[in-house]
């Protein structure tokens, strides 16, 4: 399933979109700040990302990102 990014204020998360697989690995898709963030998990581990976690990387690898000038 694809799940998008509303109401949210900061415009890098505008119009963006993740899907979310096992164990805790995701793709995300920022059109607004041209990226695309891929998050792996090692099954081996046997141990899930807590979905929390997920989206506190994805939101701090975004917010560190400027726009670019297109999208301002």
């Amino acid at each position: 399933m694809w799940w998008l990014w509303q109401q949210t204020s900061d415009d890098r998360f505008r119009d963006a979109f993740s899907a979310f697989g096992n164990m805790g690995q995701s793709i995300s898709v920022f059109p607004a700040a041209g990226v695309v963030v891929v998050y792996k998990t090692k099954d081996d581990y046997e141990r899930e990302t807590p979905v929390p976690a997920r989206y506190k990387v994805l939101t701090l690898a975004v917010q560190s990102l400027d726009l670019p000038q297109s999208a301002k």
